[in-house]
């Protein structure tokens, strides 16, 4: 991850401009867990935040967050779709990034 002087970072060679997002409920490098359908269909995956794109009308509900998981999958979620993961110690992270 690189931070860049005109308010972007780059994540895995990807580009993001991070203007607008000062309000959205998960950050860039944050690990985030699937919920409801999604996490009984993917195993309640757990991947880490590459990207928000806040919702244009300001419905936050719906902003967009591109997920990358371990085994190279990425997916564009909604925030509803996301619930937001707390490790208690790096084994644990260890654990559920080793299991994605």
């Amino acid at each position: 991850m690189k931070t860049g002087d005109s308010g972007s970072l780059t994540i895995r060679g990807i580009r993001v401009s991070m203007e607008g997002t000062e309000m959205t409920r998960f950050s860039v490098g944050q690990f985030v867990e699937l919920n409801g359908v999604l996490a009984e269909l993917y195993g309640g995956a757990i991947g880490t935040v590459l990207s928000v794109a806040p919702h244009k009308d300001g419905v936050t509900a719906l902003d967009e967050y591109k997920i990358a998981f371990e085994d190279s999958r990425q997916l564009r979620l909604c925030r509803f779709q996301l619930t937001g993961v707390r490790f208690t110690n790096d084994e644990e992270r260890e654990h559920a990034t080793l299991s994605c």
